[in-house]
């Protein structure tokens, strides 16, 4: 590849969901030689998630450089409305300025590709292509809205995400995961073609990041292969299936070297996670647990019929229409399943991480007053510190108040309870056959955890590791002073990295803050959003 006419100053790529402990043992045996050369020549260490380290509000962090209780989004949904739905939200709910907003305003033009939650797009000096929760190629998914048809004329087939639609029933067999991992590829590539489109035709950008959703769209069926780590009984095939995987990182980093290699030497690279991935062993049903403890009742309906009729869920799943098992899922182990009158406190969605209050006033069929909010909230949290996993392990590092762990104008919006799982645990609504831990089969699956990867090379650093964790929240400040940009610090939870700047200059006047108007999915579009968000595991 051929260097182009104009690279950008700071180039920023995005492997959603990476894994030091994945990347380790593939750098060493020699799978990883462009990745391996960044090293190299930068410096790398641990990027800190978000609580819970879940997509929306990490990508929304490190874009804002704020904490979600400064930018409002906690999750992939709003609260509990009248209709018992939580509404699915997108790039106009966040409330904090973004990246682009501080480059458009000191005149860098940038270039924002596949970075999710960036739908619906807004405007800003230079091209931004959304990302994963764009409902399709059929809304206006790019600013401006022009590049839209250019990029579908030289890419028709163009995926804003992993859509899995041949995969999401199977993706474990060896048939099912040479398809998966063909659809993650495919989507690799799409992306790697925009970019070099984006780039030629649109540039040139001082600024261009992109954001690559393969790995942890591999990771969640597939961690037990990524991270080189045999069940107890691997069959004699298990070592050529693990081949299969790796090999999708091999090619995810010929890709990079694409961009590497078209990028001048002057150029400041980094090479981001939103979050890492650790093991899937246990699946916390929160709500199963709340019933136990007396906070939560299922109508009768639910209680009596859900366990006979749970052998048959798998093949449900497989055989009949989505919008059947949906309704199914709604009956017997959603929202509409609680009876509300009889309970206290209720779980949030999966990897959601949290537990609402049904609060009189708030919720529609509240119970909780305001004068028993403390007290019942200080039950809650003693309980949950005392229950255990099945293999003895606390289910909690922490369980915070929301107020403990966010801070802003928006942390009302927050589940009342933040629990930090220990690893291994995913929290979930969906029903436990007995008790409310479910063994995960099956086994070799991964969920995320909060230590992600952080790579920096440019000409003002020297090799070798961070001597220290920075977060999600330090990238976008580090980047503004990078350029030379003013840095208002009082606009930033983060702060710059001083092992990347050395000095720069801060700025004590905050521009006014951007206002818009939050724009809901249409219910067609919040379908797809669902069924997309359910095909990935992140809705039950």
């Amino acid at each position: 590849m051929t260097q182009h006419r104009h690279t950008p100053r700071v180039c920023i790529i995005g492997w959603d969901g990476a894994d030091w402990r994945i990347l380790r043992p593939m750098l060493a045996a020699g799978q990883l030689p462009h990745l391996a050369r960044l090293l190299a020549r930068g410096r790398y260490g641990d990027l800190t998630s978000t609580v819970p380290p879940v997509t929306a509000p990490a990508w929304t962090t490190f874009l804002t450089g704020v904490n979600p209780g400064r930018h409002g989004l906690f999750t992939w949904q709003g609260r509990l409305n009248e209709r018992l739905e939580r509404p699915f939200l997108n790039a106009s709910h966040v409330r904090a300025r973004r990246l682009w907003n501080w480059l458009t305003d000191a005149g860098v033009r940038s270039l924002f590709l596949n970075v999710p939650l960036t739908y619906p797009p807004a405007p800003l000096d230079g091209v931004l292509v959304s990302g994963m929760l764009t409902p399709g190629t059929h809304v206006t998914f790019t600013y401006p809205p022009e590049v839209k048809a250019r990029l579908l004329a030289v890419l028709p087939e163009y995926q804003l995400d992993v859509e899995m639609q041949h995969t999401e029933r199977d993706r474990t067999s060896p048939t099912g995961m040479r398809a998966h991992l063909e659809e993650v590829s495919r989507a690799t590539r799409q992306r790697v073609a925009a970019w070099f489109l984006l780039w030629e035709e649109y540039g040139p950008f001082d600024v261009a990041m992109i954001v690559f959703e393969g790995p942890d769209r591999v990771q969640h069926p597939l961690y037990g292969y990524a991270a080189d780590v045999p069940p107890p009984n691997a069959d004699a095939q298990w070592p050529e299936r693990r081949a299969w995987v790796w090999a999708y990182y091999t090619f995810l980093d010929q890709q990079l070297g694409l961009i590497l290699e078209a990028l001048s030497e002057e150029t400041t690279v980094f090479l981001v996670s939103d979050h890492g991935f650790g093991p899937l062993e246990w699946e916390f049903c929160v709500n199963d647990w709340l019933a136990t403890q007396g906070w939560l009742r299922f109508h009768d309906h639910a209680r009596h019929l859900y366990a006979p009729l749970r052998p048959l869920a798998r093949w449900a799943k497989r055989m009949l229409p989505r919008r059947w098992v949906q309704r199914s899922r709604e009956a017997f182990v959603g929202l509409k399943a609680v009876d509300w009158a009889h309970t206290v406190a209720y779980g949030g969605g999966v990897m959601e991480d949290g537990i609402w209050l049904n609060v009189k006033g708030r919720e529609p069929y509240g119970v909780v007053s305001p004068d028993e909010y403390d007290a019942v909230r200080e039950a809650l949290i003693q309980a949950l510190q005392e229950v255990t996993l099945p293999d003895g392990r606390p289910l909690c590092r922490r369980v915070y108040r929301r107020e403990d762990i966010y801070h802003g104008p928006y942390v009302d919006m927050a589940a009342d309870v933040v629990l930090e799982l220990n690893e291994g645990v995913r929290f979930t609504t969906l029903r436990a056959p007995r008790g409310y831990f479910r063994a995960v089969q099956p086994a070799g699956q991964g969920t995320h955890r909060r230590r992600g990867i952080l790579a920096v090379a440019g000409p003002q650093l020297s090799p070798g590791p961070f001597t220290r964790p920075y977060t999600l929240a330090d990238v976008a400040p580090t980047v503004l002073a990078l350029l030379g940009i003013p840095v208002p610090e009082a606009a930033f939870d983060g702060r710059v990295m001083d092992e990347v700047v050395a000095t720069y200059h801060r700025a004590t006047a905050l521009p006014e803050t951007e206002t818009a108007v939050p724009e809901d999915f249409s219910p067609e579009e919040a379908e797809q959003i669902e069924a997309h968000l359910r095909a990935l595991g992140y809705v039950d």
